[in-house]
């Protein structure tokens, strides 16, 4: 018996110390809504394709997002999942989409 606590001990703080470094150093939860911003930006307003075509095409990771805006007039588009919003512009034909935030 002593022997399946020590493993949940190890096993409890194991998964601690895991929440903790996701915290502090930012989990991929926190990163993916820029590489989706910026990637449909860049195939939107750069490339000049679809909404459909943009979505069904550009991510190689598959995200539910809460929310996803296409600003038309600023060129912008803004992703948002639980934990991050990120925004991409659209800045010149030079430049292409950049996150603004």
């Amino acid at each position: 018996m002593k022997k399946y606590r020590k493993l949940t001990y190890f096993v409890t703080i194991g998964l601690f110390l895991i929440g903790i470094s996701f915290y502090f150093t930012g989990s991929p939860f926190k990163l993916l809504p820029g590489y989706y911003a910026k990637e449909f930006c860049s195939c939107y307003f750069v490339v000049h394709q679809t909404k459909d075509y943009c979505m069904e095409n550009s991510f190689s990771i598959k995200l539910p997002t809460l929310s996803f805006e296409i600003n038309e007039e600023a060129k912008s588009i803004k992703v948002a999942n639980l934990m991050r919003t990120s925004i991409a512009q659209w800045q010149s034909e030079r430049f292409g989409c950049v996150l603004t935030n």
